[in-house]
């Protein structure tokens, strides 16, 4: 039988079957009361004290929808008239002790289960409660800020519905304390269950403070520092926006590195020579992968046989021929590429055409 995990305040489901002894064919039982069902916790030997919260199902539990042998009962988590009893954590063993089958007395484990949520690292509960934020653990790891910065959920230990989720900004190993950094969106107490997830991924520098998304599911924000944690440049007077240049002139201020043309032709060989500007002046180092490529009107390479090469000056040549020929009064369209900082940049020279 595997160990299910559960979570708080949940209602659980337990159905078994019984069959004849002789041949192994389906046989009702007898005997079924709630107080048949014991339910053991973390191995103790004493039985949960009520049957408060327990139910058999189709009225008494026997031939489930008037099926042979076919029975079943449920429990609710959320009754917490056995005070504490269910507890996120804790390892439950559900016992049905006795029925009658086929003139036999039987006992058996009907369920196993553990209450807490699938995935957590911790599932545990308030032992003390300091304030809505503050509380201590009934178990935790004895490291300090071992918990620091993981999801957590808070669940009313009583209901199995009343949830809420924040993260820890500090932990305490020594007296498992928590801080959480906001207040949970119900009143908690002590007892009431807790499970760590995994870490809270991308968190605000002052606590509890999110994020804010506009109805058409844009990230609304004012930026107060570009580049890396100890890098970056932080804002003062709109100092970052300054840069972007003069008042009114918006994006139109910035300059950026455009590629400037032009090609020549005597008999069957080209002349082509390009540069990358920026600001007016033509960019002489860092130039790499340069390329020119002739097509023709339907977009066929024309296959051009020159290699391109920067000069000192930063203007980049080639001269060479086509492999295949440009057909009489057909234009070919001229592509020179160059990469600069990591920056592809491309351009199409003025077309040339043979008479």
């Amino acid at each position: 039988m595997s160990v299910e995990i559960v979570r708080p305040g949940s209602t659980i489901y337990c159905y078994f079957d019984t069959f004849k002894g002789s041949d192994g064919s389906s046989l009702t039982m007898s005997g079924l009361a709630l107080g048949d069902i014991q339910v053991y916790k973390d191995g103790s030997v004493t039985q949960r004290a009520s049957t408060a919260g327990m139910t058999l199902l189709d009225t008494d539990g026997i031939d489930f929808d008037a099926v042979t042998g076919i029975h079943g009962f449920k429990i609710d988590l959320s009754d917490d008239t056995t005070a504490d009893f269910w507890k996120a954590g804790s390892h439950y063993v559900v016992v049905v002790s006795s029925i009658t089958v086929d003139a036999v007395t039987v006992n058996f484990v009907a369920k196993e289960f553990r209450i807490g949520y699938p995935g957590a690292v911790l599932d545990t509960y308030i032992a003390t409660l300091t304030s809505q934020t503050i509380f201590t653990l009934q178990s935790g790891p004895a490291e300090d800020d071992a918990l620091n910065g993981m999801e957590i959920i808070v669940h009313d230990k009583a209901s199995g519905v009343q949830l809420a989720r924040g993260y820890v900004i500090d932990y305490t190993g020594a007296t498992k304390s928590v801080n959480l950094a906001n207040d949970p969106t119900f009143t908690i107490a002590a007892g009431d269950n807790i499970s760590v997830l995994a870490g809270a991924g991308l968190q605000p520098t002052v606590a509890g403070r999110r994020a804010l998304i506009t109805s058409d599911g844009l990230l609304d924000v004012n930026v107060v520092k570009v580049g890396p944690s100890g890098v970056g440049t932080a804002q003062t007077a709109r100092d970052l926006g300054a840069t972007l240049g003069a008042a009114g002139a918006g994006l139109t201020a910035i300059p950026f590195p455009f590629i400037v043309g032009g090609v020549s032709r005597s008999g069957s060989t080209y002349f082509i020579s390009y540069a990358l500007q920026l600001a007016g002046v033509i960019i002489t180092t860092g130039l790499s992968a340069l390329s020119i490529t002739f097509y023709d009107e339907d977009g066929t390479n024309l296959t051009f046989s020159g290699t391109p090469a920067a000069g000192a000056t930063g203007i980049i040549a080639a001269n060479g021929t086509l492999t295949t020929p440009l057909v009489d009064n057909r234009v070919a369209l001229i592509k020179v590429a160059v990469t600069y900082s990591s920056v592809a940049y491309t351009a199409f020279l003025p077309a040339i055409s043979v008479a």
